[in-house]
């Protein structure tokens, strides 16, 4: 404790005791005995204050609490590292742990939780911990009272950074480091595209780390389910560093959720929990796909192509017009892509199965004019109204202001999107062209400082076998910049036009039940998504290897969701069934067996019995919350002030 607490403690134990004096004379009966009843209240407050103040008490020579070695011991993945045929760091651990703690010694287990053991137990336990968490292991025991702990570990520690251990005030904590060094090669990451068209060969990055010697060659080998489809060497890097490899893939022979693992594979590897790395790859039938072309700066087009080429499964392209006849693409991410030309743009449009028109109006190209007149399915966003008069719809000039979205929403193919959406909540949209005359459908309605007659803000056109969707308003992407519900609306208003579009037929706009992705982390739950489907109950069957590993109902929370509880590693085949005994979704995911724990280096590079020091010079004393007598007695004194206060007619 510092000195102001000292001062601050003995204050507040005199205002306890004064203020309890002050109720049974002031505010209470003069009952007999009262003076005892409030000495009684007094102590029962100065003991509650001394635990929360909790003070080290000098420790006696028979206290067993922090007198007895503490040992923590790693129990995470990485500790089952060891040379193939010769002993592991968890078994030197072990013995270790068990010389440590002998006399009368405590285990504390720790990695992604902190558990206590025995030195008997220890044969029954391995290494399965996904991470080594020390922090709250030496928190729990400082907690318990010890002053001093020993760490035993292979120093490849989570929380902990390169000059040492975590620090907890008091608590002094010593490291042995038990394991000698492996050589290893894993797969930090394997990255192939997520969609590919069948019959198209493509290129997939992987990224491999190690400690080896140096020079020291491995082979990379990736696999398209079980067909090896590359085997190339590649150099270990050394410790701390990464290669990363490009690698040719062949066209897939398969079409749907294709599963791909990336192994390197190293003569005499010490650890095979992180040689692999497992993907899948959606491949498509060759389409045409989608091409979104933009005339002017805004930011709906970065927002809507994703959401496109979600809902309706297409490759999905976006360009840019910046200056004359330059067209840049809208990437993503880190993706980077070359510039096109109008011929190969013009090609790509003619040929697309939806095509997206941002900011046409009176001075877009006249191929661009073309475009819009020919597409079979057109989604347009026109700039003025030579712009909307192509998408079969005479509109008035801008106006802009707050234009908001009117609840009741008109009869339309899209109207079942919005069902228990609050559309009065969505942010204004910042501009409308309103609508004069048109001959399609008014799928959405706004209104002008959310008062006054309704305006037409997206329109759906059919004529002769061609579908336009013509956005009449602007600034739709405000929508799907919110989390939430506004995100939500912004997906369920274009997945609806889309699946117009197609005259009907089924698209993926909310996608089927399943895992939110299709490989999981080891250790982690199982998350899944049920769109469109939150309060309905499902019977959830999984098998793996063949055989049924889980069986259960489960329930859609109001997030459209629920979880699972961690897997073991590998493969699954999944069926959700209505309660009817229907079946309502089936597919596949992978549980990977992947742990990266050997990629952090060992603490201050302690490797084969060196050893470091963290935390402060530890404090004297056992801390008074250790001791179970003062709980004892504020139990003792609180109920014999309520026997007092009852046999004296208090309340």
């Amino acid at each position: 404790m510092s000195l102001l607490s000292w001062i601050a403690l003995p204050l507040l134990l005199a205002a306890a005791c004064g203020f309890s004096l002050w109720v049974y004379h002031r505010r209470e009966m003069p009952v007999a005995g009262r003076r005892w009843l409030a000495l009684a209240r007094a102590l029962a407050i100065c003991l509650v204050a001394l635990l929360i103040w909790n003070p080290r008490l000098p420790a006696g020579a028979g206290d067993g609490v922090g007198q007895g070695a503490l040992v923590l011991l790693d129990g995470s993945l990485s500790m089952a590292a060891g040379s193939p045929g010769g002993e592991t760091a968890w078994a030197d651990a072990v013995e270790e742990a068990r010389r440590l703690a002998s006399g009368g010694g405590r285990i504390l287990v720790f990695g992604d939780a902190v558990a206590a053991t025995t030195a008997d137990e220890l044969d029954a336990r391995a290494p399965t911990a996904t991470s080594s968490r020390l922090l709250p292991a030496l928190r729990a025991a400082a907690e318990s009272g010890a002053r001093a702990v020993t760490v035993v570990s292979d120093g490849r520690l989570t929380d902990a950074d390169f000059g040492g251990l975590p620090v907890v005030p008091g608590l002094q904590a010593r490291l042995e480091v038990v394991g000698a060094t492996v050589a290893n090669a894993g797969v930090a990451d394997f990255a192939p595209p997520a969609r590919v068209e069948r019959g198209t060969p493509f290129a997939a990055e992987v990224t491999v780390f190690g400690e080896a010697a140096p020079g020291t060659a491995a082979r990379l080998e990736v696999r398209e389910e079980d067909r090896l489809v590359a085997s190339i060497p590649v150099e270990i890097p050394p410790p701390g560093q990464v290669a990363r490899t490009p690698v040719d893939l062949p066209a897939p022979t398969a079409e749907g959720m294709v599963r791909y693992a990336a192994t390197v594979v190293l003569e005499d590897d010490g650890f095979a929990d992180d040689d692999s790395r497992v993907r899948h790859v959606r491949v498509a039938p060759p389409q045409a796909g989608l091409v979104l072309l933009s005339l002017r700066p805004d930011w709906e087009p970065r927002h809507l192509l994703p959401v496109l080429e979600d809902v309706t499964g297409l490759p999905a392209r976006g360009y840019l017009r910046v200056a004359g006849s330059r067209y840049l693409p809208i990437a993503r991410g880190d993706e980077i892509a070359d510039e096109v030309t109008e011929g190969e743009l013009r090609t790509m449009v003619g040929g697309a199965d939806i095509v997206v028109l941002h900011g046409v109006g009176a001075t877009a190209p006249g191929w661009v004019r073309d475009a819009s007149r020919d597409a079979r399915r057109l989604l347009m966003f026109p700039a003025d109204r030579a712009g909307a008069s192509l998408g079969g719809v005479s509109v008035a000039g801008e106006v802009e202001g707050e234009w908001y979205v009117a609840a009741d929403l008109p009869a339309s193919p899209v109207a079942g999107q919005f069902a228990d959406l609050d559309l009065g909540a969505l942010p204004p949209l910042t501009a409308l062209h309103p609508a004069t005359a048109h001959s399609g459908t008014v799928a959405l309605q706004v209104h002008l400082g959310g008062r006054g007659t309704g305006e037409a803000a997206v329109v759906l056109v059919a004529d002769q076998g061609r579908r336009v969707g013509v956005g009449l308003a602007e600034g739709y992407w405000r929508w799907a910049a919110r989390e939430g519900m506004p995100r939500r609306a912004y997906r369920s208003l274009w997945a609806g036009v889309a699946n117009w579009l197609f005259a009907g037929e089924r698209l993926a706009a909310a996608g089927p039940p399943g895992p939110a992705e299709p490989v999981i982390a080891r250790g982690s739950p199982v998350r899944w998504q049920a769109p469109g489907m939150a309060g309905q109950e499902f019977g959830l069957r999984l098998i793996h290897a063949g055989e049924t590993v889980f069986e259960s109902t489960v329930a859609v929370d109001s997030t459209e969701a629920f979880t699972t509880a961690p897997l073991d590693p590998g493969a699954y085949d999944f069926v959700l069934s209505t309660g009817a005994g229907g079946e309502e979704a089936s597919g596949r995911f992978d549980v990977e067996r992947y742990t990266g724990e050997l990629r952090l280096p060992p603490v201050v590079d302690a490797v084969g019995g060196a050893a470091a020091e963290g935390g402060a010079r530890a404090a004297v004393g056992r801390p008074l919350r250790t001791h179970p007598l003062p709980f004892i007695l504020v139990l003792a004194v609180l109920c014999g002030e309520w026997i007092g206060r009852r046999r004296r007619g208090l309340r």
